[in-house]
């Protein structure tokens, strides 16, 4: 596969002249998909580095998995550690990290 954009379900099923949902199925293990179907999905997803949706994951059970940071600043080294440990940790666990960064302003009186 050469596109620049991710592999899909619908991909590997045009591939397989398989529907979107069998494809689905047999990523996800269920036991009504025969082994060899299983088998060649699994392959074919492997070989073309399928990976997962997760914002289409986490639209259908109703969750974002979604962390947001708020830092201060990412130009010291302190606040971007601290963040890259967040992002680690956060996909270790199965979640994605939103970060924005406020602008400090002095007011004087």
């Amino acid at each position: 596969m050469t596109k620049n954009t991710p592999v899909t379900i619908k991909d590997i099923a045009h591939a397989l002249n398989l529907s979107a949902s069998t494809v689905s199925r047999a990523l996800r293990g269920m036991p009504e998909i025969h082994p060899e179907t299983r088998q060649a999905v699994l392959q074919l997803a492997q070989e073309w580095d399928y990976q997962p949706n997760q914002l289409a994951k986490n639209l259908v059970k109703s969750r974002t998995r979604t962390i947001g940071v708020i830092l201060p600043t990412l130009s010291y080294y302190f606040f971007s550690s601290v963040l890259n440990s967040i992002e680690e940790a956060a996909m270790q666990a199965g979640y994605s990290v939103v970060v924005c960064q406020t602008i400090a302003v002095r007011l004087s009186h």
